[in-house]
């Protein structure tokens, strides 16, 4: 169980930081083409993965892990997801609507791989949990990459004009 929650706590975090940069994008209007808003999309997103990833690899786990601990002492299995989706809000409510928005994002994804290993009959080690942590560190690398490679093209399409 802690094993699936680590890679839900490491496939979240880019989801979660993609869609608080597209909303804050969409939140802003005017500011220009599509392309003029990329290298900000891309900042942001890097942003807020650097800072929601160790929250969620924290604090995320940990309620999830204590949520799923009370609701399987419920014998009905509908019964048990109510009051873990339920605990994982209440969780989430402790910071704020954005925390909110990681728990609900939490507990799909948590279910989305708990339903996914069990299909494939994969059980799921160790190494290969902790294998899944470089998934944000990547995508967080990646996303450096690109804000400095648009940097260097406007850069260079500056000293051009």
């Amino acid at each position: 169980m802690i094993r699936t929650k680590v890679m839900t706590a490491s496939f979240v975090p880019p989801i979660y930081a993609w869609l608080l940069a597209w909303l804050e994008i969409v939140q802003s209007p005017g500011t220009g083409t599509f392309l003029a808003n990329v290298p900000g999309f891309l900042l942001l997103q890097t942003i807020y993965l650097v800072y929601s990833f160790p929250i969620f690899l924290t604090y995320g786990l940990l309620s999830s892990w204590i949520s799923d601990k009370l609701a399987n002492r419920f014998s009905s299995e509908q019964v048990s997801r109510i009051v873990s989706f339920i605990l994982h809000m209440l969780f989430g409510l402790i910071l704020s609507w954005l925390s909110v928005l990681a728990a609900i994002l939490f507990f799909m994804m948590n279910r989305l791989i708990d339903r996914w290993l069990v299909r494939r009959k994969i059980v799921l080690s160790k190494r290969s949990a902790l294998n899944s942590l470089g998934i944000p560190v990547g995508w967080c690398l990646l996303l450096v990459s690109a804000v400095y490679v648009s940097g260097v093209i406007q850069d260079f399409f500056q000293r051009v004009n």
